[in-house]
């Protein structure tokens, strides 16, 4: 069986980027703002459930960048300054550890629009930033031992994780471009395991890693000792014929949508592309998604790529092409 889905944050529409604009002119204030947000989450969430989308976010529009709400929510941390977020022509701003990372298990409640997902009666998923990319992509002003800095921010999204199980979540996406853009060395892998494996025991809601803007081979075959329930893969950065070299062991987040081209991916191409995957993995469980987010695209050209991913999820579940 192939599922669809699209990870991390998505485009925001074009009246919402002009909101943000007119607020940091001053020309609206913060609850008129908060207002533009609201109307267009209920816009991406009502488009993935017309989709047929399997599972849905909110969409995390509010999300600057994927540290924004931890980097603004906890205790030993400071919002720093703009940085490039790894080769693409986009920014974050760099989180400043200044002291121990101190849990508030809050941060999801806030950041995230659960009353709007629960309502839809829909299987709903969220995102985290990897233990591993935020020490990576952190400043850090406290921490001696780089390892203890990704443990204290993993038992923060451990605490965080079993916060929300309350709400019902089915699923949760750790996101890790920097476990194949700045591999560790095989020896540090042990550690950033024990660090996921913290995060994903947290909790009985289904788990995932993706990674995304470098080749997994680099990390790979150890990447299947992580605990998780599936493992991403950008098959724009990563050779088919990694899959030869060990057993893919894990569900699969088929990246093979290409999430920083506007390009349109051929519908006959991507299926063929996939039915080489599905010969190799032989899991009962591969999910057609893009290789990251789709925010790098405008929004009618991020959902055009959603339809390429459901007209390819249908043919290749025997459904045709819609």
């Amino acid at each position: 069986m192939v599922y669809a889905c699209f990870n991390g944050v998505f485009s925001r529409s074009d009246e919402l980027i002009e909101a943000t604009r007119a607020y940091e002119r001053k020309k609206i204030d913060r609850d008129e703002l908060k207002k533009h947000f609201e109307t267009d989450t209920k816009r991406v969430i009502e488009f993935q459930i017309s989709s047929n989308l399997d599972g849905i976010h909110d969409g995390f529009l509010e999300w600057q960048d994927i540290f924004r709400p931890f980097a603004e929510g906890l205790a030993g941390i400071k919002v720093g300054g703009v940085s490039r977020w790894f080769n693409n022509n986009t920014f974050y701003r760099k989180p400043i550890v200044i002291d121990k990372l101190v849990s508030d298990e809050k941060i999801l409640e806030r950041w995230i629009h659960i009353d709007m997902l629960r309502s839809t009666g829909k299987r709903w998923t969220f995102l985290l930033p990897g233990p591993y990319t935020f020490a990576r992509l952190c400043k850090n002003r406290y921490y001696k031992d780089p390892d203890d800095l990704i443990l204290d921010f993993a038992q923060v999204l451990a605490d965080e994780v079993k916060s929300i199980e309350r709400y019902e979540p089915s699923y949760f996406q750790l996101c890790e471009p920097a476990l194949v853009y700045y591999p560790p060395e095989k020896e540090d892998l042990a550690q950033i395991k024990n660090a996921v494996e913290l995060i994903t025991t947290a909790s009985s809601v289904v788990t995932g890693i993706h990674t995304y803007f470098g080749d997994l081979s680099k990390i790979y075959p150890e990447i299947l000792d992580f605990n998780v329930d599936s493992i991403g893969v950008d098959f724009y950065e990563t050779p088919l014929e990694l899959l030869d070299e060990h057993s893919f062991t894990k569900y699969m987040g088929c990246g093979c949508i290409d999430a920083r081209n506007s390009s349109m991916e051929n519908v006959g191409d991507i299926v063929a592309f996939i039915e080489k995957v599905l010969d190799k993995v032989k899991t009962d469980y591969v999910s057609v998604c893009p290789n990251c987010d789709l925010d790098f695209l405008p929004r009618s050209i991020a959902e055009k790529k959603v339809e390429v991913m459901m007209k390819v999820k249908d043919a290749l579940n025997g459904e045709g092409v819609r």
